[in-house]
């Protein structure tokens, strides 16, 4: 596909643009050019031979003075466009957009504003000397009658004899927005003349107005010759063409107003920034052959034959502008499979405003990048076609091959139950291959039917895969039953005859509980039952689970401490009868500590434990026959015990 697209290019929106011009004919390279700077490389001053204005370093210049900056705020606003922001050379780029101008308030006519000597030209050549200007005073001000900027560009060989001098008449206000306008003139270098001195001259008054704004002086050759060009046949075009629709372009010149033309063709790969000459290429026809894709501009570079030589004296063709557009990508898979009762996606390069069209079985169509098929079927199988046209008309065709196989038929229940510490199965079928997650309480996550047994509640998934490498997945709740957590209290003490209070508790669902034994039990049914044993006894409280998950038992101990009888007499003779000395129901006092002393308060035995007894003899002796004392220290709560012990042989 090829599209002509013509040029409309306006002066103030690229850097000397070839089709700004004061001169008629066509126009070289710049041989002098000043832009003032820009970016952050700072501004290029004139040196004071260059002007007779002052130098000012504020952008708020007094009569007589200039300045340079990238815009202007804030000077003379009744007065003054404000902001004078960017200068007539911006750019798209940032860094170039913040160009510098020169900003003159003139005060009296003679004065030259801008000279510069040019040198290295060609004898009896034409050139164009010209210069932006800008009147920086609103339309309303001074009264709508401001003095108008009026400059004189002056033409002079280097001793001083005047070749050309031309006004460029008054520079408009405008009334609502600045506009720059371009002055200058043409002229015809004396024959042997090489060098010439250039100055822009004020013209005007001084007073309320005559302020204005400089910028792109330059000095080009041109303004009687003209060289055009044709692609094609076609004049003056920008052509998109894309890449895999390329052919031979004719690019064709024609030149007036030279007598014995030398022609070169050029190529820039950069926008016109830098100009290549094209190897061989001197006639005024160039067929340019297909190449990759990319921006390319071309012109042809004319003058007289004498004069070529010199870039100084040649004229330039308009450029041609040739965009090779990359063709639209291709898919990068042409054969999927899908399964049955899934969403199928058709995915396709993305671009800047592409356009796509699918077709395909069933009377499918879509016209998104990424397709889909919904629920696919096994009817769905076959090509899928798809169009795709880039943003300049680049269309590509391709396709893709779409099997349908079975998809995975997964068949799980949505939850099962179980009791806390019971494993069960979990059953699904549909596929090949299983995996299971999260791995606790799994005894294997890659099989069909695990044995799950959770500590509590959990939601399982699988991801299932058949043979055909189809996948799905679901999830199922194991519900656990918590057991009921019980509690019988802690571990009780009490003296004979006394009633105390049993700590039960049951924590979770339970649907009944029972005490066993229910001996000395006075109310059996409560969770805090009163007791009353007459000697040490354990009790159990059970709880059955309301979802017959079983019962659960816990075992509270209650120590009964029994009456203490302590003789107070033994006969340690050796006939068996009263030999030993023993405290009964001592065995009912775990923590009992037992200690006999002699008259004198000597410890003769000190024991801890439930079975003391004193056999009358101390460190294997015989104790004499007397009264021996005792001290029994209970450590349970109640009073220690003591009393005499007579020791009779």
């Amino acid at each position: 596909m090829l599209r002509l697209i013509l040029i409309a290019i306006g002066s103030c929106c690229l850097y000397l643009s070839v089709s700004a011009q004061v001169c008629g004919g066509s126009l070289g390279d710049p041989v002098l050019k000043m832009t003032f700077g820009r970016g952050p490389t700072g501004p290029i001053i004139p040196a004071s031979s260059k002007t007779g204005l002052s130098y000012s370093g504020s952008p708020c210049v007094k009569d007589g003075q200039f300045s340079l900056a990238t815009f202007f705020f804030g000077c003379s606003p009744t007065i003054w466009y404000s902001p004078l922001a960017g200068d007539h050379t911006g750019t798209t780029s940032v860094a170039e957009s913040l160009g510098y101008f020169m900003m003159v308030n003139a005060d009296v006519p003679g004065k030259v504003v801008y000279q510069d000597t040019a040198a290295g030209l060609c004898g009896n050549t034409n050139y164009e000397f010209a210069a932006w200007i800008m009147n920086a005073v609103k339309d309303s001000s001074c009264g709508f009658n401001s003095i108008k900027p009026n400059l004189k560009f002056r033409i002079e060989t280097v001793n001083g004899v005047l070749i050309k001098e031309q006004s460029s008449g008054d520079i408009p206000t405008e009334l609502d927005t600045r506009k720059w306008v371009q002055a200058g003139t043409c002229f015809m270098t004396p024959i042997g003349s090489t060098a010439v001195v250039l100055k822009i001259i004020n013209n005007a008054l001084g007073g309320c107005g005559n302020d204005f704004a400089l910028d792109d002086i330059t000095l080009r050759p041109g303004g009687a010759a003209t060289v055009s060009t044709s692609v094609n046949g076609q004049t003056n075009t920008l052509l998109d063409i894309c890449e895999n629709l390329q052919t031979d372009l004719k690019i064709l010149a024609s030149i007036t107003g030279l007598n014995s033309p030398q022609m070169q063709w050029q190529e820039s790969l950069d926008s016109g920034k830098t100009w290549k000459d094209i190897i061989g290429e001197v006639g005024l026809q160039y067929i340019r052959k297909p190449t990759a894709g990319g921006g390319f501009q071309y012109r042809m570079m004319v003058a007289e034959t004498g004069n070529f030589g010199s870039t100084a004296c040649r004229v330039a063709s308009e450029p041609i502008m040739v965009n090779i557009n990359p063709r639209a990508p291709k898919l990068s898979v042409h054969n999927v499979a899908a399964c049955t009762g899934i969403n199928m996606t058709l995915d396709a390069p993305l671009g800047t405003a592409f356009q796509y069209l699918w077709t395909g079985p069933n009377q499918y169509q879509d016209i998104s990048s990424n397709a889909v098929i919904n629920k696919v079927k096994f009817q769905d199988s076959g090509y899928y076609f798809v169009q795709i046209t880039t943003d300049v008309g680049c269309v590509a065709l391709d396709s893709i091959y779409v099997k349908v196989n079975p998809g995975v038929n997964l068949q799980l229940p949505a939850s099962v139950t179980t009791c806390e510490g019971v494993s069960v199965t979990l059953n699904a079928n549909g596929g090949t291959v299983y995996q299971w997650s999260p791995i606790s309480g799994l005894s294997n996550t890659t099989i069909a039917n695990p044995l799950a047994n959770p500590s509590d509640t959990t939601t399982y998934t699988v991801k299932v895969q058949n043979q055909f490498g189809c996948r799905d997945s679901g999830r199922v709740e194991v519900q656990v039953w918590k057991k009921p957590l019980v509690s019988a209290g802690k571990d009780k003490s009490m003296s004979t005859g006394e009633t105390i209070l049993l700590d039960g508790s049951i924590a979770g669902n339970y649907s009944s509980f029972q005490w066993t034994p229910i001996s000395y039990i006075l109310n059996p049914s409560s969770i805090n039952p009163s007791v009353q044993p007459s000697q040490t006894i354990q009790y159990i409280l059970t709880a059955i689970s309301s979802y017959g998950c079983g019962n659960y038992s816990d075992t509270v101990l209650v120590n009964v401490f029994q009456v203490l009888i302590i003789p107070n007499a033994f006969s340690p003779n050796g006939d068996g009868i009263n030999d030993q000395w023993k405290v009964r129901g001592l065995e009912t006092y775990p923590d009992a500590v037992v200690t006999i002393f002699n008259r004198y308060g000597q410890s003769i035995l000190k024991q801890k434990g439930i079975s003391v007894s004193w056999n009358g003899k101390r460190n294997g002796q015989a104790l004499p026959i007397g009264t021996y004392y005792y001290l029994i220290e209970l450590n349970n709560g109640y009073a220690p015990v003591s009393g005499s012990i007579l020791l009779i042989r």
